[in-house]
């Protein structure tokens, strides 16, 4: 991965955060002390949920990485590779999913292709773009964090994760689970942005006023202690993740947002989290040497490990051949 971001095209001096590991937000100087700042992403059509489901998580995972700048999107592009089966019908579904929910966030679509190609499918269907302006004093990125820095969470781990395979298999679960369980797990769904979490949290203040960088803070190479048992998970997506045999803590995880903030300042940003109706909790904190990060239960420490791949996709697409639903 190291050696693909150096391939990046022409180095600008206006060019502030490009392209690399656990970044997903560029900033580019425009001048008059102000930013542009902008965000890419697959966008996804997933059968199972139907189209008013998918294009409202689409558009909520790329306006979540924007706003962890500290500023909502405001513009997008979006381009649609679609299946040659996709009919009209449900093309005009997703499509005005997807324009719904970009009026929700306050976002105009400028632009994009739309096209169907022999050899697309689903889930991925296309990309989509946004980005909006901001000031060059007040925005934040993952770089930012800095050695002392508690860590917030916000909702809980796993939410989207579960959401979607309630969504994708409301037979199986109202059976094992009961309709109550299945009910709230895929309501769940509404929570899988971030947007409002992080601008409720950036109101608090940004950099040194609060705080210092949301999303993947690992990408601040700084150590990380987290504790296990403070790790949020809602009953119902523990519920669906154990029906799953899924660990929701490393499992798909849109929906939870991570900020590293000023110890003087966390107080301040989870009230403002919690007026919004939006729970938070400490769960760690930044060390002051780079290293592995590590998780903490009781006594013990072990060293935090990232799966090659996402095992939500193996656990899914096992279901589908095993016919559930």
């Amino acid at each position: 991965m190291e050696t693909i971001t150096l391939l990046s095209g022409v180095k600008y001096h206006s060019i502030l955060q490009g392209p690399t590991v656990g970044v997903d937000n560029s900033i580019l100087d425009i001048g008059g002390d102000r930013v542009l700042i902008a965000s890419t992403d697959p966008i996804s059509f997933i059968p199972r949920i139907g189209p008013e489901k998918s294009g409202k998580l689409s558009v909520q995972a790329i306006a979540s990485d924007v706003a962890t700048s500290g500023f909502a999107p405001r513009f997008a592009l979006f381009e649609l590779n679609l299946p040659p089966s996709m009919q009209d019908k449900m093309l005009i579904r997703y499509w005005k999913s997807i324009h719904q929910s970009s009026v929700k966030f306050g976002i105009s679509i400028v632009g994009g292709h739309t096209g169907r190609f022999e050899g697309s499918g689903y889930t991925v269907v296309g990309g989509g773009t946004m980005f909006t302006i901001g000031s060059s004093k007040k925005y934040v990125t993952t770089s930012m964090a800095r050695p002392g820095n508690d860590l917030i969470l916000t909702k809980s781990a796993a939410i989207e994760a579960a959401a979607v395979l309630a969504s994708s298999f409301p037979k199986t679960v109202s059976q094992k689970l009961g309709r109550d369980v299945l009910d709230k797990t895929r309501r769940l769904i509404d929570n899988t942005g971030t947007v409002k979490d992080a601008t409720t949290a950036a109101s608090a203040g940004l950099r040194e006023r609060g705080v210092t960088a949301m999303h993947d803070v690992t990408a601040s190479r700084l150590k990380a202690t987290i504790e296990e048992e403070s790790i949020p998970v809602f009953d119902e997506v523990r519920q669906v993740c154990d029906l799953f045999h899924l660990d929701p803590l490393k499992s798909l995880g849109q929906g939870c947002l991570v900020i590293a903030s000023r110890p003087d300042r966390t107080e301040d940003i989870l009230q403002r989290l919690r007026r919004s109706k939006i729970s938070a909790r400490v769960v760690g904190a930044l060390g002051r040497k780079t290293g592995h990060s590590v998780i903490r239960k009781g006594n013990r420490e072990s060293r935090m490990t990232y799966p090659g791949a996402d095992p939500y996709w193996s656990v899914y697409w096992k279901a589908v051949r095993n016919k559930l639903r």
